[in-house]
């Protein structure tokens, strides 16, 4: 089940006095433009940031900083609905691999989630009870698809590639890209995998399918995917495991 929305107001949505529930089988996933609606926002956003998050947002390039801080902001802000804790109270830190946990969560189990940003378009996914997993990219700019299709796709989802018309593969490319960075990191892996040794079936205009037997890990995990095109310039794919399949929240907000 697909429950998809667009929401009018940022700050509409992201302010309640109660938390919301986060019912088991729900995947909440949250997108917006990376600019901010005005220079006000934009300071809001950065207040809500940790230290870290700060020496974090300083090594990145100027044109880089705006995609990080909203994408963190909105992390933050969406978490805050569904527990009893303010968007700039939440601490992070990473696990053995890297991979970003909650470490004051008001609940007994904490939530899942993961973030992305791009040129663009941030994005977030928050789970009550299973690994979640989300990456956007953007067809604009200029990229050696052919180069990188040698290097991330396996072989047959080469030769599904190749047999497009040339100006259908830079977003088909993105479609298998995202559900691989997608699925790294609902397994907590990240890129440390090899990307073409997982294979990817596309399934009608939002699934997709994940060979078991091609994943480097090795397991036999029940894993659901959804593929979505957020605007016309932009690819994103969201993973998450553990049986039953989820019911997906998707909304698109305004900045």
């Amino acid at each position: 089940m697909i429950s998809t929305r667009r929401c009018p107001g940022y700050g509409q949505v992201m302010s309640n006095s109660e938390p919301l529930p986060l019912a088991p089988g729900w995947v909440v996933v949250r997108y917006m433009p990376s600019e901010p609606a005005s220079p006000e926002r934009a300071e809001e956003n950065f207040a809500l940031l940790s230290a870290e998050e700060r020496r974090r947002y300083g090594r990145r390039t100027a044109s880089a900083q705006a995609e990080f801080c909203s994408a963190h902001a909105l992390l933050r802000r969406t978490l805050s609905l569904y527990a009893d804790l303010k968007p700039g109270d939440w601490r992070f830190s990473p696990d053995a691999m890297g991979k970003p946990g909650i470490v004051n969560s008001p609940w007994d189990r904490s939530l899942h989630f993961n973030l992305s940003h791009t040129r663009g378009l941030v994005a977030c996914v928050v789970a009550g009870d299973r690994d979640v997993g989300i990456d956007v990219e953007t067809t604009l700019g200029s990229r050696r698809y052919s180069d990188l299709a040698d290097r991330v796709l396996s072989a047959s989802e080469r030769t599904r590639w190749k047999e497009l018309p040339s100006t259908e593969q830079p977003a088909a490319f993105l479609d298998y890209w995202t559900l691989k960075e997608a699925h790294l990191k609902a397994e907590g892996t990240g890129i440390r995998s090899a990307l073409d040794r997982l294979e990817f079936s596309l399934e009608g205009a939002e699934g997709a399918h994940c060979r078991a037997e091609a994943d480097p890990g090795g397991r036999e995990r029940a894993c659901h995917y959804l593929r979505l095109r957020p605007t016309e310039n932009h690819r994103m794919a969201v993973a998450c495991n553990q049986a039953p399949p989820p019911r997906w929240d998707v909304s698109g907000l305004d900045p």
